[in-house]
């Protein structure tokens, strides 16, 4: 599991892949943000998009993001990338995933 092992660095992972429950419609950067002091989020995080864009498929959203997030590496050349997930009952996951030659 993520949480019993060392933390990991963000800053190694090429690739931050998170699966959104409740998207948010307005963020930093948007008129109704002015003056929060909010910072735009990492260009890491759903470079491709996120459940809006790519979609939400009910029992499988884990394996949508996961296929993104490898693909995302593979294209780009890197090792790590960082799954999320939120699943049903209020529940939550993670994975690390490493790309190998």
């Amino acid at each position: 599991m993520v949480l019993e092992r060392p933390r990991p660095d963000t800053s190694v992972a090429a690739r931050l892949e998170g699966g959104q429950g409740r998207p948010c419609l307005c963020g930093p950067g948007h008129p109704s943000d002015a003056g929060s002091g909010l910072r735009p989020l990492s260009p890491k995080l759903n470079p491709q998009g996120g459940a809006i864009a790519l979609g939400h498929p009910f029992g499988m959203t884990g394996a949508r993001i996961l296929c993104t997030l490898l693909n995302d590496l593979r294209s780009r050349d890197r090792s790590y990338g960082l799954e999320t997930m939120c699943v049903g009952g209020g529940q939550g996951m993670a994975m690390i995933a490493e790309r190998v030659s």
